[in-house]
């Protein structure tokens, strides 16, 4: 595809997305997965391929949302990674009621990213928070990396990368549970941390697995369940990058009733 035929495919494909929901009773997207072939590869005039998906994506949150202000304010928690195949793969999680998008104090807004990283910003919540039925609050977290503000930090340093994606992890956490982000530099981090159930581990050199894993293990002791996965991530300095779902302290304020969630997906 060219880069405006990419666009264009991500604009059908998350049309599809949403015409399906709209006859769910479960409407509310909350959590998108993207899976990009080549994500790095260079495309017409871009550098790399992922500045074409978010294009595309901005384009049509636009249309969805009518004004840069309500795609900030509505802006789904996503991920976007490479991976080896040849499809465009995009997997939506939907509720009942809406979640609250929630961003890192550690990072800039994606949004809000200089156009050193494209023409048109990528569009995505850190994290959002989600009340389930059964009394429970979750936190759907987005892939998160070793950002801080908007730049990637401890290049080629793969321990580095791992705590400083742990202190984004933690920063998550404690926004959702109205922590100030000092506790994330001091003992409450673990505590924070202790709040995930489940995680997945976007791995760049698969060679890196067990050393993280032994990582993750260590800092981890509460999950039940982990998945490492083999990808290619959208900076060429990132090694790994880490999302998950934690159970979080509910805040003052109510997020809905409870939600129950649904499961859809496109293929362009």
């Amino acid at each position: 595809m060219s880069a405006l035929q990419l666009q264009e495919a991500i604009v059908v494909a998350y049309d599809s997305i949403a015409g399906r929901l709209s006859g769910m009773s479960a409407g509310h997207a909350v959590r998108i997965w993207n899976f990009i072939p080549r994500i790095l590869a260079p495309l017409g005039e871009l550098p790399h391929r992922y500045m074409a998906f978010n294009a595309g994506r901005f384009a049509v949150y636009t249309k969805w949302y009518r004004s840069v202000d309500e795609v900030r304010r509505c802006a789904v928690t996503a991920s976007a990674v490479g991976h080896f195949g040849d499809d465009l793969l995009v997997h939506c999680l939907a509720a009942t009621q809406p979640g609250r998008p929630l961003e890192n104090p550690r990072q800039i807004p994606s949004y809000r990213y200089s156009d050193r990283y494209g023409p048109m910003p990528p569009c995505f919540a850190r994290a959002t928070r989600l009340r389930l039925r059964g009394d429970r609050d979750v936190l759907l977290v987005a892939g998160t990396a070793s950002v801080t503000g908007e730049d990637t930090i401890h290049a080629a340093d793969l321990p580095a990368q791992v705590e400083e994606v742990f202190l984004n992890l933690a920063a998550l956490v404690g926004r959702a549970e109205g922590v100030g982000l000092e506790a994330c530099t001091n003992g409450q981090c673990s505590e924070l941390l202790d709040r995930f159930r489940n995680l997945r581990v976007y791995v760049v050199r698969w060679r890196d697995v067990g050393r993280i894993r032994t990582i993750v293990e260590r800092r981890f002791p509460s999950l039940e369940e982990v998945e490492y996965v083999h990808v290619r991530l959208c900076r060429p300095d990132l090694l790994l990058e880490i999302e998950g779902v934690a159970d979080v302290r509910r805040p003052a304020e109510p997020v809905g009733n409870g939600s129950r969630t649904a499961y859809v997906s496109a293929t362009s």
